[in-house]
């Protein structure tokens, strides 16, 4: 027959569990809290790495519309010249 009777060893098995499983959640948080703080930082510099890498690319798409803008209106100018495959 099974025993339904509850002793004071069944409450503090549960309690302690409770208490375990409660300090726990709290140290991962405090440890997700302490690298989101360390991330920051992080994210920040790669942000203007990735904001000047823009800027540069952005000048390099300029420069090449410039060049070939150049090409196109010496083809146009001198059609009989040959141009040099690179």
């Amino acid at each position: 027959m099974i025993d339904l009777t509850v002793s004071l060893g069944n409450i503090l098995t549960i309690v302690g569990f409770g208490a375990s499983v409660t300090v726990v959640i709290y140290a991962v948080r405090r440890d997700v809290d302490v690298l989101a703080s360390k991330i920051a930082p992080l994210e920040a510099a790669a942000n203007r790495i990735v904001d000047k890498l823009e800027s540069i690319l952005d000048r390099q798409a300029r420069h090449d519309e410039r060049i070939q803008a150049i090409e196109r209106e010496r083809d146009r100018t001198y059609p009989h010249q040959q141009r040099r495959q690179t």
